[in-house]
């Protein structure tokens, strides 16, 4: 097994790191942006008999063999539900997505604002701000938004750099008022949720994610490439206060 790690989430660096795997081995599984460039280097790789499956967050629809992941849509709505449910009063919510290309961040903000607009019109839901998926870029952006609109009612991180979330809102005066979904169960999440800091965590099951992968990489190789590539949905673990 060969794993390799991207220094950025540029395509450019995506689509070498894919492309030399070629001749190294015989299929790929890898996270990254939904770009042309990285499609390319994944066509490029099914052409010479190498499947490329995509984990949490798909890209190169049509040319990678199998996406492995939530269903990044229910993610956002159930989000947008609870936090509706548990928020003081209507008012202003945040999201932060980790880029513009991420095609899971975008589905799980198309589904927060969906349920918004059709069961919660009470709420507006800002722009998404992006973070990079860094806890530094989420706390100073969410400690300006803090400062900049009293009326925040909730906070939803649909991707990485959740601790600068949980930081702004402990340094922040009525924080704890806050209502915040964060992704990912770690130790400071899962400390900050027993605190009830925060309203809930999104954990994805990668035990059974991974055994799921690995059983249709196997398949893969001894029966061949799909004529039709498909998706697994792996549903996600939501730990509340009261189920930690």
């Amino acid at each position: 097994m060969t794993i390799s790690f991207a220094q950025t989430s540029e395509p450019t660096e995506v689509a070498a790191l894919l492309l030399q795997m070629s001749g190294k081995v015989n299929a790929v599984a890898a996270t990254g942006i939904d770009h042309h460039e990285v499609t390319n280097a994944v066509s490029s790789l099914r052409a010479r008999g190498i499947p490329t499956f995509s984990l949490l967050s798909d890209f190169a629809q049509g040319e990678r063999e199998g996406y492995f992941g939530t269903n990044n849509m229910k993610v956002g709505r159930t989000a947008a539900w609870l936090l509706t449910k548990t928020a003081a009063r209507p008012g202003k919510i945040v999201l932060f997505i980790g880029g513009y290309r991420y095609h899971g961040h975008n589905l799980r903000e198309a589904g927060f604002r969906a349920y918004c607009r059709e069961f919660a019109p009470e709420f507006e839901v800002m722009d998404a701000i992006v973070n990079l998926e860094t806890r530094q870029l989420t706390r100073e952006a969410l400690v300006g938004v803090l400062a900049r609109h009293p009326d925040l009612v909730a906070v939803c991180c649909l991707g990485g750099g959740m601790e600068g979330a949980i930081a702004a809102l402990q340094d922040t005066p009525g924080g704890e008022k806050i209502a915040c979904i964060v992704n990912e169960l770690t130790p400071e999440s899962r400390q900050a949720l027993m605190e009830r800091r925060l309203t809930g965590i999104f954990q994805t099951p990668l035990k059974e994610l991974c055994a799921e992968l690995m059983a249709t990489v196997v398949h893969t190789i001894e029966a061949g490439m799909a004529e039709n590539p498909g998706q697994r949905f792996i549903a996600p673990v939501l730990w509340t206060p009261e189920s930690i």
